[in-house]
């Protein structure tokens, strides 16, 4: 099925690089890394090939995750809702 008008119609490669602010070096690894043909026509690419394009799209701009949460918004051990172990030894005899 054609798309109608070509709506859809483009190249990986316009949806990539219209992504501004971003290391080319970076943006070519990127690409590189995922396996994505720039002249990948995006009406036609398989699932997988529009979730990598998805991806790389994501990660053009670099981030930092930030620290782990503290242990006590973690959960802690055998105190899970989940009921694995969190009454053991909790007042029984």
């Amino acid at each position: 099925m054609r798309a109608r008008g070509g709506q859809g119609d483009f190249p990986a490669r316009r949806m990539i690089e219209s992504v501004t602010g971003v290391c080319a070096a970076r943006r070519a690894r990127l690409m590189r890394v995922l396996d994505i043909d720039p002249e990948w026509r995006m009406h036609r690419v398989s699932d997988g090939q529009r979730r990598r394009v998805q991806i790389c799209l994501g990660l053009l701009h670099p981030f930092q995750a930030g620290p782990p949460p503290p242990p006590a918004e973690r959960g802690q051990p055998g105190r899970g809702s989940h009921g694995a172990g969190g009454d053991q030894g909790a007042g029984w005899e």
